[in-house]
């Protein structure tokens, strides 16, 4: 298995980790809050947020959270497909491991975000793939706290992708080819030269990045 290591720059290079994103961001607007009714209310929350950025049903299975350590494990996350594909996910992912350096209502820094047992469906059609239909439908507009206060920036230290699995399929004749395993993805220094970018932005990034991979996966296998 071959690693990939990619320093992202100011560009827009492509996944569904938007959710590590948006439960920190929660969790910096309203920690004490969220102390004492963790659980259901950051999960539905990270839930409609990330259903709104990413334009397709979002669903998780359990959060996590040690306010102590900064850290956020979210399990089961389920991304559904842009309307007009076959199957009912576009991707899925058993884990996400998410360590904070600093967090504040103008910069999240994180440390690392990591995932486990990741699970691609790549569905091919005559008007294209579903990777493109759900890259092109993020919504990319900064996202206020306030209607007069700034969007809030992340750094993203680095950013693990293991134990995917790519699972391609041709519905233009019917058939679905054998599960592919990718490789190792590792970005670093996600916003780190811009001293910060807006979080819907480092999401395309990662979720640009992952597709293109995915797809030179898929077509070298």
């Amino acid at each position: 298995m071959t690693e990939k290591d990619t320093t992202v720059e100011k560009r827009k290079l492509p996944f569904g980790l938007i959710v590590s994103f948006l439960i920190v961001m929660v969790l910096a607007g309203g920690g004490f809050y969220l102390y004492n009714n963790l659980g259901s209310i950051v999960e539905k929350t990270a839930e409609r947020i990330a259903t709104k950025t990413l334009g397709v049903p979002v669903e998780i299975g359990a959060v996590i959270i040690n306010f102590q350590d900064k850290a956020v494990t979210v399990t089961d996350l389920e991304i559904s497909n842009p309307k007009g594909y076959k199957n009912p996910h576009a991707m899925t992912i058993g884990k996400i491991n998410i360590a904070a350096n600093s967090l504040s209502k103008e910069m999240l820094v994180f440390k690392e975000i990591s995932t486990d047992d990741t699970n691609l469906y790549l569905e091919v059609t005559p008007k294209g793939t579903n990777f493109n239909a759900l890259y092109e439908g993020i919504d990319r507009s900064p996202k206020e706290t306030q209607a007069t206060a700034e969007p809030i920036k992340v750094i993203i230290e680095k950013v693990s992708i293991a134990r995917s699995t790519l699972h391609p399929s041709v519905t233009v004749v019917d058939i679905g080819t054998d599960k592919i395993t990718m490789p190792n993805i590792n970005l670093t220094g996600i916003g780190r030269k811009e001293n910060g970018v807006v979080a819907s932005e480092a999401i395309a990034q990662i979720v640009n990045h992952v597709i293109t991979v995915a797809t030179e996966a898929a077509f070298e296998a």
